[in-house]
């Protein structure tokens, strides 16, 4: 499976990740998995931490605006005094005439002055979709590339193609780090029949899964059958099945999914799909459905029938509200709470978004419901201000990083200059930045911290390229230390600043995770 795939996905992308062949313009994820087991917050937070192209997680280069601003000031808040301070100014640099940034430059503020350290690369194909983001740093009066995703789409608006790259700089190429790609068939129509999916690991494509679709006459979708590989055997074995009931109009009515059990050799019934309620048929946007399952489905695997005589029972149900263009606004998970008849549907998760006249993203959260109320898991909030003619003036990050707090914490605050106001970003002198040395760099396991040049220092830190402070430690334990070794074993790829205060001021230098 896709690790994207999660929590969520497993029902409302079961039917929102695939479309009745019709070419679409927003990206949709697919899965056949079933809802076995209900989603667990856990899960919800790793599918949203692994989404690739984000809001804001690259700076302001895939923020949509209505006018080309020259530079765009960024202050970051310290929750130590409760103040904004400078972190970063970011210079955009558009495509053509558009308001389209094909690359933004970061300058980060390092106590003295700006200084350039990131340029931020994005590609986008005709629909305005970003494809690639490639990473660069500053070194030496150059820009040297350092990492890039990349995401592709077929007609239909899904994903395809997702992979992470990494610059070698010996051999002057992009190496493949990380990917995963589908491989489609289309029958004369041009409607989806078949697709396998492999992952780049150890260097090399595997075969992963693949996804049979069963049309009626019409090219509707009536059976999705998954299978995954096994690479001990050299084969495809059966895993997944669903069967989709259609009414007069040629729309899902109600279906079943099966597992395939592995002893008997045949299709177990396994959970049951009714009262559907659609937004658009057609790209299989529903505002309502309810799941039931069989009720030995909970039970031990020997005493699970599966057969016809399935005593059915409520499971979970699933609602839905769009915005007009079809993107979500709401999508609520509801469970059934107790045996039989004598339980109750009860909340369970609940994706809540938000958008502007330009269609930025200003509010993604996911939520679970503790039994008392609902409890953030991830998410962002962008208080955007804007100018008369509609252009952005400010925006205001606020994400959920403080997994103790239920609620927003602000972060960073972008404030937009145009030609009649913009600002100059002098290039410095670089003498306490040099000062502070990190190796190895990149680094993979642990970061070494030369402090011979920053005694008495009173913080130190680790950042993120947007800003947020990862992690912090307590300069006490590192006394007298001329050198300190750091963990970033955990850290997700990127790059990063370590920052250093001390009596003579602020010293920060970037390293690269790998």
């Amino acid at each position: 499976m896709k690790t994207t795939l999660l929590s969520f996905i497993l029902v409302f992308a079961l039917f929102s990740g695939y479309s009745q062949n019709i070419p679409l313009e927003k990206e949709k994820k697919h899965t056949t998995r079933m809802a076995r087991f209900k989603p667990s917050a856990e899960r919800e937070t790793d599918a949203k931490a692994s989404k690739m192209l984000g809001t804001l997680d690259f700076g302001a280069i895939l923020i949509r605006n209505s006018a080309r601003a020259d530079s765009i000031m960024v202050n970051s808040f310290e929750t130590k005094n409760g103040s904004w301070e400078p972190f970063l100014k970011e210079i955009p640099f558009y495509q053509g005439t558009s308001t389209i940034i094909d690359e933004m430059e970061q300058w980060y503020f390092d106590g003295m002055g700006y200084v350039p350290e990131i340029k931020t690369k994005a590609t986008y194909d005709d629909q305005g979709r970003p494809t690639r983001i490639e990473m660069h740093y500053y070194d030496d009066g150059s820009w040297i590339p350092v990492f890039a995703i990349e995401e592709q789409f077929n007609a239909l608006g899904e994903v395809i193609y997702d992979a992470i790259y990494f610059f070698d700089v010996e051999e002057e190429a992009w190496i493949l780090f990380f990917g995963s790609r589908a491989i489609e068939e289309y029958n004369d129509n041009d409607a989806l029949v078949l697709r396998i999916w492999e992952n780049f690991f150890m260097d090399e494509w595997e075969l992963d899964y693949k996804e049979a679709f069963i049309l009626n006459e019409d090219d509707v979708i009536v059976e999705i059958i998954e299978y995954y590989y096994d690479d001990y055997d050299d084969l495809w074995e059966k895993e997944y099945r669903m069967v989709l009931e259609l009414c007069e109009n040629n729309m899902w009515q109600q279906g079943y999914s099966y597992v395939w059990d592995w002893f008997e050799e045949e299709w177990v019934l396994e959970l049951k799909y009714l009262e559907f309620e659609w937004f658009d048929f057609s790209r299989l946007l529903f505002t309502h459905l309810h799941v039931m399952a069989d009720a030995d489905l909970f039970d031990d695997w020997d005493d699970w029938k599966g057969d016809e005589d399935v005593e059915w029972v409520n499971y979970m149900r699933m609602t839905a509200e769009y915005h007009e263009t079809g993107l979500p606004i709401l999508r609520l998970i509801e469970g059934w709470h107790g045996d039989g008849d004598e339980g109750a549907w009860q909340p369970d998760i609940k994706m809540e978004y938000a958008y502007d006249h330009l269609l930025n993203t200003v509010y993604d959260m996911s939520s679970y419901h503790d039994g008392s109320g609902w409890v953030m898991m991830y998410g962002y909030q962008l208080d955007m201000e804007y100018h008369e003619d509609g252009s952005i003036k400010s925006i205001l990050y606020s994400a959920t990083w403080d997994e103790w707090k239920n609620d927003l914490n602000p972060l960073m605050h972008y404030i937009y200059y145009y030609s009649d106001d913009t600002t100059d970003v002098p290039i410095v002198d670089r003498p306490v930045l040099n000062q502070l040395k990190v190796y190895p760099n990149p680094a993979i396991h642990t970061i070494n911290i030369d402090l011979s040049e920053s005694q008495g220092f009173t913080a130190l830190a680790i950042i993120g390229a947007d800003g947020r402070i990862v992690r912090t430690y307590n300069p006490a334990s590192f006394s007298g230390s001329q050198q300190v070794s750091l963990d970033v074993s955990g850290l997700t790829n990127g790059i990063y600043f370590v920052r250093v205060q001390g009596p003579a001021g602020q010293q920060t230098t970037r390293f690269i995770k790998r």
